[in-house]
C-alpha cells in the first residue's frame, strides 16, 4: 500500500487512510418547493416532484431514457427501387455534371493514381 505524508504543526507525519467506499449516501427528500406549471400544486418533497411528472406524462430534461434506433437494412431490389425513382426525373446535363463531381473527387483524393 502507498504511504502518503504530509506536513503537520512542522514535521512531517503519515497521512492517514482514507474512509472506506462501501458507504450509503443518503439524499434528504427535501427540495426548494416549487408551484407546477401544469396545474398550479405547491411540490415540496422529491417524491411528490417524481410522482407529479410521472402522473402528468412529463420528465425531466436530461433524465431521459431513449430506445435505441433500429437500423433498417434495405435489400438489393429494394434500394435499385429507391435509385430509380429518385434517377427518374433527373436530364442528362444533371447526370453528368455529378459524374464530373465524383471523377474530381477521386482525381483529388486517390494519391496511389498519381
Amino acid at each position: 500500500m502507498k504511504r502518503t505524508y504530509i506536513w503537520v504543526d512542522g514535521e512531517m507525519v503519515e497521512k492517514p487512510s482514507s474512509v472506506a467506499r462501501n458507504h450509503h449516501y443518503v439524499i434528504q427528500d427535501e427540495i426548494k418547493p416549487y408551484k407546477s406549471m401544469i396545474d398550479g400544486r405547491m411540490i415540496d418533497s422529491r417524491t411528490k416532484h417524481k410522482r407529479h411528472l410521472k402522473e402528468n406524462n412529463c420528465f425531466e430534461i436530461g433524465n431521459e431514457e431513449f430506445a435505441p434506433k433500429r437500423e433498417t437494412k434495405l435489400v438489393n431490389s429494394q434500394r435499385k427501387e429507391i435509385l430509380r425513382d429518385q434517377l427518374h426525373n433527373m436530364t442528362d446535363r444533371d447526370a453528368n455534371k455529378i459524374l464530373d463531381q465524383i471523377r474530381d473527387h477521386i482525381r483529388f483524393t486517390n494519391y496511389s493514381r498519381r
